[in-house]
Protein backbone atom coordinates (compact mmCIF):
# COMPACT_ATOMS: atom_id res chain seq x y z
CA UNK A 1 0.00 0.00 0.00
CA UNK A 2 2.91 2.51 0.77
CA UNK A 3 4.61 1.31 -2.11
CA UNK A 4 1.63 2.25 -4.56
CA UNK A 5 0.68 5.51 -2.53
CA UNK A 6 4.52 6.60 -3.35
CA UNK A 7 4.67 5.31 -7.37
CA UNK A 8 0.81 7.48 -7.75
CA UNK A 9 2.03 10.35 -5.43
CA UNK A 10 0.23 13.14 -7.60
CA UNK A 11 -2.81 11.16 -8.28
CA UNK A 12 -3.05 10.84 -4.92
CA UNK A 13 -2.50 14.49 -4.46
CA UNK A 14 -4.59 15.41 -7.09
CA UNK A 15 -7.50 13.44 -5.66
CA UNK A 16 -7.13 14.70 -2.23
CA UNK A 17 -7.77 18.07 -3.14
CA UNK A 18 -9.94 17.26 -6.13
CA UNK A 19 -12.19 15.98 -2.76
CA UNK A 20 -11.04 18.96 -0.49
CA UNK A 21 -10.20 16.62 2.04
CA UNK A 22 -7.35 18.88 2.75
CA UNK A 23 -6.67 17.67 6.22
CA UNK A 24 -5.71 13.97 4.76
CA UNK A 25 -3.06 15.80 2.86
CA UNK A 26 0.45 14.90 3.25
CA UNK A 27 3.27 17.24 3.37
CA UNK A 28 6.77 16.75 1.13
CA UNK A 29 8.47 15.56 4.31
CA UNK A 30 5.86 12.87 4.71
CA UNK A 31 5.57 11.66 1.35
CA UNK A 32 10.46 11.68 2.11
CA UNK A 33 9.42 9.57 4.98
CA UNK A 34 7.00 7.13 3.07
CA UNK A 35 9.54 6.61 0.58
CA UNK A 36 12.08 5.33 3.58
CA UNK A 37 9.08 3.29 5.33
CA UNK A 38 9.39 1.62 2.04
CA UNK A 39 13.08 1.14 2.49
CA UNK A 40 12.72 -0.89 6.25
CA UNK A 41 9.38 -2.75 4.94
CA UNK A 42 11.24 -3.84 1.54
CA UNK A 43 13.07 -6.80 3.47
CA UNK A 44 9.90 -8.42 5.13
CA UNK A 45 8.08 -8.27 1.63
CA UNK A 46 11.09 -10.73 0.75
CA UNK A 47 11.08 -12.77 4.00
CA UNK A 48 7.23 -12.85 3.76
CA UNK A 49 7.51 -13.86 -0.27
CA UNK A 50 10.35 -16.83 1.02
CA UNK A 51 8.25 -18.09 4.23
CA UNK A 52 4.91 -18.51 1.91
CA UNK A 53 5.98 -20.59 -0.65
CA UNK A 54 5.07 -24.31 -0.63
CA UNK A 55 7.59 -25.33 -2.99
CA UNK A 56 9.81 -26.46 0.26
CA UNK A 57 9.36 -26.52 3.81
CA UNK A 58 9.82 -23.05 5.57
CA UNK A 59 10.12 -23.88 9.27
CA UNK A 60 13.63 -24.14 9.10
CA UNK A 61 13.94 -20.43 7.31
CA UNK A 62 11.64 -18.67 10.01
CA UNK A 63 14.66 -18.01 12.85
CA UNK A 64 17.01 -17.60 10.03
CA UNK A 65 15.47 -14.91 8.13
CA UNK A 66 14.13 -13.45 11.51
CA UNK A 67 17.95 -12.67 12.51
CA UNK A 68 18.37 -10.98 8.97
CA UNK A 69 15.51 -9.05 9.64
CA UNK A 70 16.46 -7.42 13.01
CA UNK A 71 20.33 -7.02 11.81
CA UNK A 72 18.30 -4.67 8.63
CA UNK A 73 16.43 -2.79 11.25
CA UNK A 74 19.50 -1.92 13.67
CA UNK A 75 21.70 -1.43 10.45
CA UNK A 76 22.92 2.44 10.86
CA UNK A 77 21.18 5.08 9.04
CA UNK A 78 22.60 6.52 6.09
CA UNK A 79 20.96 10.09 7.55
CA UNK A 80 19.62 10.95 9.90
CA UNK A 81 16.54 9.39 10.38
CA UNK A 82 13.18 10.98 11.89
CA UNK A 83 12.33 9.96 15.15
CA UNK A 84 8.93 8.21 13.56
CA UNK A 85 10.76 5.81 11.85
CA UNK A 86 13.43 4.63 14.94
CA UNK A 87 10.44 4.27 16.73
CA UNK A 88 8.99 2.04 14.41
CA UNK A 89 11.54 0.15 13.70
CA UNK A 90 12.02 -0.50 17.35
CA UNK A 91 8.69 -1.53 17.83
CA UNK A 92 9.02 -3.93 15.08
CA UNK A 93 12.24 -5.28 16.48
CA UNK A 94 10.15 -5.35 19.94
CA UNK A 95 7.16 -7.65 18.32
CA UNK A 96 9.79 -9.99 16.30
CA UNK A 97 11.78 -10.39 19.62
CA UNK A 98 8.82 -10.91 22.63
CA UNK A 99 6.80 -13.76 19.21
CA UNK A 100 10.72 -15.72 18.85
CA UNK A 101 12.33 -14.88 22.44
CA UNK A 102 14.86 -17.39 23.93
CA UNK A 103 11.96 -18.88 26.12
CA UNK A 104 9.57 -19.57 23.87
CA UNK A 105 9.17 -23.72 22.88
CA UNK A 106 8.35 -22.64 19.40
CA UNK A 107 12.37 -21.04 19.00
CA UNK A 108 13.98 -24.19 20.45
CA UNK A 109 11.76 -26.43 17.85
CA UNK A 110 12.58 -23.86 15.01
CA UNK A 111 15.89 -23.92 15.98
CA UNK A 112 16.16 -27.65 15.76
CA UNK A 113 14.29 -27.78 12.49
CA UNK A 114 17.12 -25.31 11.44
CA UNK A 115 19.86 -27.10 12.60
CA UNK A 116 18.19 -30.33 10.71
CA UNK A 117 18.03 -28.58 7.47
CA UNK A 118 21.20 -28.54 5.00
CA UNK A 119 20.41 -24.46 4.33
CA UNK A 120 20.69 -23.70 7.61
CA UNK A 121 22.90 -26.67 9.46
CA UNK A 122 25.23 -24.10 10.71
CA UNK A 123 22.81 -22.29 12.73
CA UNK A 124 24.89 -18.76 11.86
CA UNK A 125 21.76 -16.78 13.40
CA UNK A 126 23.00 -18.43 16.96
CA UNK A 127 26.01 -17.71 19.45
CA UNK A 128 28.31 -20.77 20.13
CA UNK A 129 26.72 -21.55 23.23
CA UNK A 130 23.20 -21.59 21.62
CA UNK A 131 24.72 -24.09 18.39
CA UNK A 132 25.99 -26.03 21.24
CA UNK A 133 22.49 -26.46 23.37
CA UNK A 134 20.42 -27.26 20.08
CA UNK A 135 23.18 -29.78 18.52
CA UNK A 136 22.98 -31.57 22.03
CA UNK A 137 19.07 -31.18 22.18
CA UNK A 138 18.75 -32.81 18.64
CA UNK A 139 20.70 -35.50 19.90
CA UNK A 140 19.00 -36.36 23.04
CA UNK A 141 16.00 -36.29 20.92
CA UNK A 142 17.44 -38.56 18.27
CA UNK A 143 18.75 -40.98 21.40
CA UNK A 144 15.57 -41.21 23.14
CA UNK A 145 13.63 -42.06 20.00
CA UNK A 146 16.22 -44.67 18.78
CA UNK A 147 17.62 -46.19 21.75
CA UNK A 148 14.79 -45.65 24.69
CA UNK A 149 10.98 -47.23 23.30
CA UNK A 150 10.45 -44.34 20.90
CA UNK A 151 9.79 -44.81 17.45
CA UNK A 152 10.74 -48.20 16.54
CA UNK A 153 10.37 -49.88 12.64
CA UNK A 154 9.02 -53.44 13.28
CA UNK A 155 11.53 -56.17 13.01
CA UNK A 156 10.23 -57.01 9.11
CA UNK A 157 9.93 -53.61 7.79
CA UNK A 158 13.72 -53.18 8.62
CA UNK A 159 15.13 -56.28 7.36
CA UNK A 160 13.11 -55.89 4.11
CA UNK A 161 14.50 -52.31 3.65
CA UNK A 162 18.15 -52.60 2.84
CA UNK A 163 18.87 -48.77 3.61
CA UNK A 164 18.09 -49.62 7.45
CA UNK A 165 20.05 -53.01 7.79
Amino acid sequence: MVCRASAQQAAVSAVIFDKKLSRMELSMSEWSIMEKVQEILKPFKVATEALSTDAYPTASAVLPIIHVLLAQLKRTPSEEEPPALLEMKAKIATDLKKRYGEERVARRLLNKASYLDPRFHQLRHLEEDQKRQVHLAVLEEMKANVGGGGMRLPKDHASSNPNLR
